[in-house]
C-alpha cells in the first residue's frame, strides 16, 4: 500500500519525538556527577582509576540510575579505601538498579540527612568492597533494599582490626530478598551479613559465610 508523502513525513516526525522523549542520559565515563533529576543509564562497563574519588556521585533528588546490566567499578587496588563506588548525598527518591558495583571501600553509600528518604536499591550485584556493600547512613524512611546479591565483602587493610558488613542501615528501611555470601573481617573485627539498629523490616534474606548473619 502506498502512503502519501504528506502523511508519512508527519508520522516520521512523531516517531522521532517519541523516541527522544525518554529523556535518559547515558553515562559513558567516570568519575561522573549527577546533579539534575532524571533517568541515567550506563553506556557500558565503567572503571575509575582514582582511589580517592568515587565513580558516580548523585547530588540531586528524583534520580533513577539504571546500570543496564553493566558494571561500575573502583580501581580495586586500595584495600584501605573509604571511598564509595556510588555515593548519594542528602537527597530523596534515588533508585539504583540492574547491574554490578565493585572494587572500592563501599559499594553504594547513602550519606543520609533529613532529605534522605524513599530510596530503592534493586537487583544490584555488589562485590569486592572492603568495608560495606550497601550503607544507608542516617534515618531513611521509605527506603527499600530488595533482591540484591552481595559477595566478597571485607578484608580491609585500613587498620589491624576492621569489621565489615554486607548491608548496613541505621533504621527504617525494608531489607527484602537479598543474598549475602561471604563477609570477611580483618583481625578481631566482625563480619556481619546484615546490620541494622532499629525499625527495619528484614524479610526473606539469605546470609552465609559471615561471622554473624543478621
Amino acid at each position: 500500500m502506498h502512503i502519501p508523502r504528506s502523511i508519512l513525513l508527519p508520522l516520521l516526525g512523531l516517531a522521532f519525538v517519541v523516541a527522544s522523549a525518554s529523556g535518559q542520559t547515558v553515562i559513558n565515563s567516570v568519575p561522573y556527577t549527577i546533579s539534575s533529576s532524571g533517568k541515567y543509564i550506563l553506556g557500558g562497563n565503567l572503571v575509575t582509576a582514582s582511589p580517592t574519588q568515587g565513580a558516580i556521585t548523585i547530588s540531586a533528588a528524583n534520580v533513577i540510575l539504571d546500570l543496564d546490566g553493566f558494571f561500575v567499578s573502583g580501581p580495586g587496588t586500595d584495600t584501605a579505601s573509604q571511598v564509595a563506588v556510588i555515593s548519594i548525598g542528602n537527597f530523596s527518591n534515588v533508585t539504583i538498579k540492574n547491574g554490578t558495583v565493585a572494587n572500592n571501600g563501599y559499594g553504594i553509600r547513602f550519606n543520609g540527612g533529613t532529605n534522605s528518604i524513599n530510596h530503592l536499591v534493586e537487583k544490584v550485584n555488589v562485590t569486592r568492597c572492603y568495608l560495606i556493600g550497601i550503607l544507608v547512613g542516617g534515618s531513611s524512611p521509605g527506603t527499600v533494599i530488595r533482591s540484591n546479591t552481595l559477595s566478597q565483602i571485607g578484608s580491609s587493610t585500613l587498620a589491624a582490626n576492621v569489621s565489615a558488613e554486607g548491608i548496613c542501615t541505621v533504621d527504617g528501611p525494608r531489607i527484602e530478598d537479598n543474598s549475602v555470601v561471604g563477609v570477611t573481617p580483618t583481625g578481631t573485627g566482625i563480619g556481619l551479613g546484615i546490620y541494622t539498629s532499629t525499625g527495619a523490616f528484614i524479610i526473606r534474606n539469605t546470609v552465609s559465610n559471615c561471622t554473624t548473619g543478621i
